[in-house]
């Protein structure tokens, strides 16, 4: 996420009036739907088309590296990975999403075949 993304997102978003930055709301916190937002930005692949696409990383990333050729998808794919297992407290495999809960293979056997 660079500034013209940030500034997309918060394009209609008053600016905040007191010193209480973490207030943002009186609604409940809705943990799903913080799990779809980070999805979006967390996506290895679109992570990686966003960065390299960024004017923000084309101004400033040495010529010398081309992101587009930088060996940098093994790194948004381990981002991506480890959010998800923080998430939903297993090593899940990367096309996993929030939307299908995780359930054992054996409920009741703790995951082990019969």
């Amino acid at each position: 996420m660079d500034g013209e993304e940030i500034d997309r997102i918060t394009r209609d978003v008053p600016p905040l009036t007191d010193m209480y930055p973490k207030r943002l709301t009186d609604e409940m916190w809705d943990d799903q739907e913080n799990h779809r937002f980070a999805l979006t930005y967390l996506d290895a692949l679109s992570a990686l088309q966003r960065f390299t696409h960024s004017a923000l990383i084309q101004r400033i990333w040495p010529d010398a590296l081309d992101p587009a050729t930088a060996g940098l998808e093994s790194f948004f794919n381990l981002r991506e990975s480890r959010y998800l297992s923080e998430m939903m407290g297993s090593n899940v495999s990367r096309t996993r999403r929030l939307s299908a809960p995780f359930t054992p293979a054996n409920p009741g056997t703790g995951g082990a075949k019969k």
